[in-house]
């Protein structure tokens, strides 16, 4: 018995000592470092979390900035270019005209524009008058039943345009006219807001004539009218909406002719 019992502790101590398989040695010695990276995953993945929504937070915080900026200074350049703008309206606002010129065109949109007009043709400022822009159904009878103005005068020197539907067909329509009469100079008579956009487009239809603006509700400076009587804006704003894209097409039109020229000469 004493034998046997030897005999079964002998293999049992050779069964605990029994080397192992390489499978079991490799998979033993991985195991710390498995387990390592599963708990690195575990612990880092807010971590990462955490990370990617502080750098989102910054990358929405840095756009907002840039907008803001941008939005403020593009309403710093716009409210620059206003003042610009009405600047330009008492810059041009009348002066002596220094003697006659060759013909006088005014702009439909009040009354007080072809009166004034009218006055100018009647102190020998020019040869003839022409009014541009009239409704479509309005004759020459009617404007001057409007006006109060003389029969005779409307006769002999007045012209009427009814084709002009804006201030750039009043341009189209005026540079016709001038040119069937052969007339170099030119007054212009029209509101005084709306005097820097008239001279932009009468200027581009009509660049070897000579262009002499002449208002019709001079006064008061523009920048005064606006604080006395903050409704103006709402005239002022529009027209200075429509002078920006005067400017801007004009802009384009001369760097197209530039290019074109450059393109010409080193053909």
């Amino acid at each position: 018995m004493t034998c046997t019992a030897c005999t079964a502790f002998h293999f049992c101590v050779l069964a605990m000592n029994k080397p192992q398989s390489s499978n079991e040695v490799r998979n033993r010695k991985f195991e710390p470092v498995g387990k390592a990276l599963a708990d690195h995953a575990v612990t880092s993945a807010p971590e990462h979390s955490g990370n990617f929504r502080a750098n989102a937070s910054r990358s929405a915080s840095g756009l907002m900035r840039v907008f803001a900026l941008s939005l403020f200074c593009g309403v710093a350049v716009l409210a620059t270019g206003f003042f610009l703008y009405l600047s330009e309206i008492d810059r041009l606002a009348n002066g002596a005209v220094s003697g006659p010129v060759d013909g006088i065109v005014v702009l439909t949109g009040g009354k007080a524009r072809i009166e004034t007009a009218i006055e100018l043709l009647k102190d020998g400022k020019a040869k003839r008058l022409l009014i541009s822009g009239a409704h479509p159904g309005s004759s020459s009878a009617d404007i001057r039943r409007a006006v109060k103005g003389s029969r005779p005068l409307f006769d002999c020197c007045i012209d009427i345009d009814n084709a002009a539907l804006d201030t750039v067909g009043n341009a189209e329509q005026s540079s016709r006219w001038a040119k069937l009469n052969g007339f170099r100079s030119i007054i212009v008579v029209t509101s005084d807001y709306h005097m820097p956009r008239s001279l932009i487009e009468f200027r581009r239809k009509m660049p070897g004539a000579v262009i002499i603006p002449f208002e019709a509700s001079a006064g008061n400076s523009a920048i005064e009218r606006l604080w006395a009587d903050m409704s103006t804006m709402g005239v002022l704003m529009p027209e200075y909406a429509k002078y920006l894209a005067a400017v801007l097409r004009l802009g384009v039109r001369e760097k197209t002719k530039r290019v074109a020229f450059a393109s010409a000469l080193s053909l």
